[in-house]
């Protein structure tokens, strides 16, 4: 399994890289959408998965999301988490449209995320 982490967040974004380390997996790290997007396209590792932050600088989760979609990117699993309780409806739409999109919001247990994407 190969995933990216988009999380501005430094502690976060760590405690995540190593819950999916010791599963096993290969992960990149990233610290805003845009930088995510150009991951994602550029075809230099096909990946399986995204965990993205939604409040992030330059280009939000769910903006990121929703470019992956409009240029039709697959990934296995898509999981974005939220520290804002207002961004509920956003989320619900996402997992509505998609059936390969699960939102959650801050504080995510490890094996919460481990079960979104395993």
């Amino acid at each position: 399994m190969v995933i990216l982490i988009s999380e501005d967040d430094e502690g976060i974004r760590n405690v995540m890289e190593m819950v999916f380390k010791l599963k096993g997996a290969t992960v990149y790290t990233t610290t805003n959408g845009e930088d995510a997007l150009k991951m994602l396209t550029d075809g230099d590792v096909q990946f399986d998965a995204l965990v993205t932050d939604f409040n992030m600088p330059k280009m939000n989760g769910d903006e990121l999301i929703t470019e992956l979609f409009k240029r039709n990117i697959q990934l296995k699993k898509i999981v974005m988490v939220s520290g804002r309780w207002d961004n509920s409806n956003v989320m619900d739409e996402l997992m509505e449209q998609h059936s390969n999109v699960k939102c959650f919001f801050k504080p995510v247990a490890p094996e919460t995320l481990i079960n979104a994407i395993f």
